[in-house]
């Protein structure tokens, strides 16, 4: 079995990752390379998220802050309060910053047999997946 994912962010890096963990063929096709962006940007996960990858990344520790509550408002204004989850007494999401987990990730993979990479234009996006016969 041969999984074609499109484009290489956060979210394809770790599923090649559990995918290549289980010996299968990964081919990862994009445009453009996240891992050449400074970012600052962060990430709320859950605690059950926090637990897995800081078990994947045992020598790695990846930091995090954790929070009670968080509110999510309408873009562009402060005002209008879109979504609010809060609990008091647990936390229920880590911020996390995500270059250090998209850098991490990908470092774990860019060696693996299983996972090719593979960087072309958006206009030959449709010729490069018909030549892998996907």
């Amino acid at each position: 079995m041969r999984i074609c994912l499109i484009g290489k962010n956060l979210t394809n890096v770790l599923l090649a990752n559990v995918l290549a963990n289980k010996n299968i063929a990964v081919d990862i096709v994009y445009d453009y390379d996240l891992s050449k962006i400074d970012s600052i940007r962060t990430l709320a996960i859950s605690n059950d998220n926090l637990n897995y990858i800081k078990k994947v990344t045992k020598k790695n520790k990846i930091t995090s802050w954790s929070s009670k509550k968080i509110k999510i408002y309408v873009e562009k204004s402060e005002k209008k309060e879109l979504l609010k989850f809060e609990n008091k007494y647990k936390n229920i999401f880590n911020l996390v910053k995500y270059k250090e987990i998209y850098d991490f990730f990908l470092n774990n993979i860019k060696n693996n047999h299983y996972i090719t990479f593979t960087k072309i234009k958006k206009k030959n996006l449709y010729l490069n997946l018909q030549e892998k016969k996907y």
